[in-house]
């Protein structure tokens, strides 16, 4: 994927666990809000 090769980045579809469509979610498990918002936070404190 073009985005792992970037420096400085956040895969926000990856956190969510969702892709931003209407088939978003197949092969995927969505997270809640919460969760998503931790794992945001993580990822930008480091």
């Amino acid at each position: 994927m073009l985005l792992n090769k970037l420096p400085d980045h956040i895969d926000l579809e990856g956190l969510a666990g969702h892709r931003s469509s209407l088939f978003g979610a197949i092969n995927k498990t969505p997270r809640s809000q919460k969760n998503f918002e931790g794992l945001l936070v993580q990822k930008l404190r480091t």
